[in-house]
């Protein structure tokens, strides 16, 4: 919604080459840093960028992360004949080598920023800040319910009813969830745009990609029974693997860190 809001007042600059894929990133990330700096009186890595030796690692992590929990959810989906392989196949049939290189690292630098910037906004601002005033769990789930709202702005010129905006909002709660929950155990950002990135390199270039629309339920579909909208039993499920992995992998390093510490 940020992004859409800002095109229309600037449409110029967000036509150029590279500068118009860094508008939105760079004015919120400013924005932010002078709230911080400013309004809130605090230091601009209090928000959760503490560099350590965790923090290229975190970010890797959590774009693998998501990945390999596609991996079961995608199977499960070709083994009761929900997707065809074919299908994908076809449609990477007809890019080169080149192209699909180029696809795939343009979609990496855009969703990146994309991850930076609204996790550096959601998590980073908005959750430490309602967290430090009202606790954990109010701050997380506010948070994500005010991150899941946002996401329906991203499809405004569409024709969509009350149940695709329900369903756009839910689905985008629950991925804030586990944004915050990766946040929460790792005390820094870092994971949490690993994950970002990497949920919205796979579900918005991937794996939406070459799939009938008409596939039931598949990766496009939803709960709600809207098939144009990412709201699904799909995603639920790798979210949900991808916060058991998540767990996993902070484990060792969470002994004794308690979530009423976060706030502080």
């Amino acid at each position: 919604m940020f992004g859409w809001i800002l095109k229309g007042v600037i449409p110029i600059l967000f036509s150029l080459p590279i500068i118009g894929s860094l508008m939105i990133p760079g004015i919120m990330t400013i924005s932010i840093f002078v709230c911080c700096r400013f309004v809130d009186k605090r230091s601009f890595k209090s928000l959760g960028l503490r560099i350590s030796r965790f923090s290229l690692s975190d970010i890797c992590l959590g774009f693998c992360t998501i990945i390999l929990s596609t991996v079961p959810v995608f199977f499960a989906n070709w083994a009761v004949g929900w997707i065809e392989p074919k299908d994908i196949s076809s449609l990477l049939g007809n890019i080169t080598v080149i192209a699909a290189f180029e696809i795939v690292m343009t979609s990496l630098f855009t969703t990146l920023l994309t991850g930076w910037w609204e996790e550096l906004l959601f998590r980073g601002y908005i959750f430490k800040n309602i967290a430090w005033n009202t606790g954990v769990i109010f701050g997380a789930v506010l948070t994500s319910a005010i991150f899941g709202i946002s996401h329906i702005g991203n499809y405004l010129q569409q024709n969509l009813t009350i149940m695709d905006c329900l369903s756009i909002a839910v689905d985008a709660a629950i991925g804030g969830l586990l944004m915050v929950f990766a946040y929460i155990r790792t005390r820094n950002l870092w994971m949490s745009i690993g994950l970002h990135t990497g949920w919205n390199f796979l579900m918005g270039r991937i794996m939406g990609l070459g799939i009938p629309q008409g596939s039931r339920p598949g990766f496009v579909g939803n709960l709600f029974g809207a098939p144009n909208v990412p709201m699904n039993a799909n995603d639920i499920a790798i979210l949900g693997i991808a916060a058991v992995l998540v767990f996993l992998v902070t484990k060792q390093r969470n002994r004794r860190m308690f979530l009423k510490g976060i706030a502080k």
